[in-house]
């Protein structure tokens, strides 16, 4: 087997560890919610109301969060959950179902404005810059690249993005899960502009790495992924990302 190949075995068996790991986390916490929500009365939603546990659990926490902020504030901190990973995870949920200026709702934001087109997020850790992709990239090829599936599949799409937009850089990171762990992540970034094709956000300012803050792991260009023979079913992108990998641990 390839060295690249050992290695892409290597970092899925780690991230499903890490999985593993927050998704008992995730649960623990739907479960302290429900015990929360019946103990005072108050509203939470069940499988069969939201039966993605990730979405239950953000939505959940808006909901409890009006209630009971103490609570709610005091639990997650001492199981260490990570805001910026929150916030991401949130962007994801908003910008998919196009109601970003309901970010409001979040404890974790204090202000959303909306000024042609271009969101000013003013959030616990930071504000925020962004619009989304799609309208940005609307009249162009890219807009193809974001009209396919975006979640999950970061790799091909950034992959593509730069092809189309060769003027940015492929960045890929060791980005935080909620709770514990990490994950592969990657999108493209142009002077102070970051686009993250998996959630179809375009942030501006340098106001992008407030919310992308994984450990960066691999930097490239389209020049030189187009050095990589193209293997079936998998992004170049990867596999120049797991090649770099064996190449650093030396």
């Amino acid at each position: 087997m390839e060295k690249w190949k050992q290695e892409s075995k290597r970092i899925e068996q780690l991230e499903e560890q890490d999985r593993f790991l927050n998704d008992q986390k995730l649960s623990k916490a739907l479960t302290y919610f429900k015990w929360l929500a019946t103990s005072n009365g108050l509203k939470c939603l069940d499988y069969q109301e939201e039966k993605n546990t990730k979405d239950r659990l953000l939505k959940n926490y808006i909901l409890l969060s009006k209630q009971k902020p103490e609570d709610i504030k005091l639990y997650l901190k001492q199981n260490k959950l990570k805001e910026s990973s929150l916030l991401h995870e949130f962007l994801y949920l908003f910008i998919e179902q196009d109601q970003v200026k309901d970010m409001i709702t979040t404890p974790l934001v204090k202000d959303v404005t909306l000024d042609n087109g271009i969101y000013e997020i003013a959030t616990t850790i930071g504000t925020v810059k962004l619009g989304k992709a799609s309208d940005y990239f609307k009249d162009t090829p890219t807009s193809l690249v974001l009209k396919r599936k975006l979640t999950e599949m970061c790799f091909e799409r950034t992959e593509e993005f730069i092809e189309q937009n060769p003027e940015y850089q492929a960045i890929v990171t060791a980005t935080p899960n909620l709770f514990t762990g990490s994950h592969l992540h990657d999108y493209a970034k142009k002077d102070d502009i970051i686009v993250d094709s998996a959630c179809n956000a375009m942030f501006l300012d340098n106001t992008g790495e407030i919310i992308e803050q994984g450990n960066i792991i691999y930097q490239t260009s389209v020049q030189e992924l187009q050095q990589e023979a193209k293997i079936e079913d998998c992004s170049r992108l990867y596999v120049a990302t797991m090649k770099n990998k064996v190449l650093t641990k030396r």
